[in-house]
This record gives C-alpha cells, structure tokens and sequence, in this order.
C-alpha cells in the first residue's frame, strides 16, 4: 500500500506572511515564491477553486 500526501501549511516563520495570499502550487520553486518570477495558476480551475474555497466570508 502506498499513500501519497501533497500538503502545504504555513507556521509561525517570520518571512512568511499570515494571510491567504500568495497561495502554495504544486510547480513552485520556493516558499514564499518571488511573485515577479513566478504565480499561482491563472486558470479556470484554479479560479474556481480560490472564489469556492479561499474567502474569508463567514
């Protein structure tokens, strides 16, 4: 049996800011990701998934 985990989490490191935003992606070379360089998926998937998941409405 093999189980395959593909998780991010932010702790309390003090270069890592403790907001939503910039989301981790499975492509990405490096946490926090220098957002000039790089970006989380401008896609439709994605999109969907951040408007469906990622808000702060309570």
């Amino acid at each position: 049996m093999l189980i395959y985990i593909n998780g991010y989490y932010k702790d309390v490191k003090v270069d890592v800011l403790h907001t939503v935003e910039p989301l981790p992606f499975a492509n990405m070379s490096n946490f926090p990701y220098d957002e000039a360089v790089e970006s989380y998926p401008d896609d439709v998937e994605h999109n969907i998934y951040r408007a469906e998941y990622n808000t702060r409405n309570f």
